[in-house]
């Protein structure tokens, strides 16, 4: 299978959206110090280009903890499973989601 050349100002968006992941990831670790990191959505679709940019990143922004292991989620809907769990029941303190009119 031949891939498609690459086109350079896809190649300049994605390197920064990696830069821009590694940096959050980066505060977050720092921040949190989490032996995981678990992406979901289209980060995880994108991981294998967003990664190199991600991974050098970290490795300079990340300090006085380990750099967490970054996985994916198990399919590409965590969100909207997310979103089905939080719907049909909230957490306590949380209102009850709008219910639809009978019309």
């Amino acid at each position: 299978m031949r891939l498609a050349p690459i086109d350079p100002a896809c190649a300049r968006l994605v390197a920064r959206a990696g830069h821009a992941l590694g940096i959050a990831l980066a505060g977050l670790t720092n921040a949190l110090a989490p032996e995981v990191i678990v992406v979901g959505g289209g980060v995880a679709a994108g991981l294998p280009a967003f990664r190199p940019h991600i991974d050098e990143v970290m490795s300079r922004y990340t300090v006085l903890v380990e750099t967490p292991r970054i996985v994916t989620a198990v399919d590409g809907f965590a969100g909207a499973v997310g979103a089905a769990a939080w719907a049909a029941e909230p957490p306590s303190g949380y209102p009850a989601p709008i219910q639809p009119s009978g019309h």
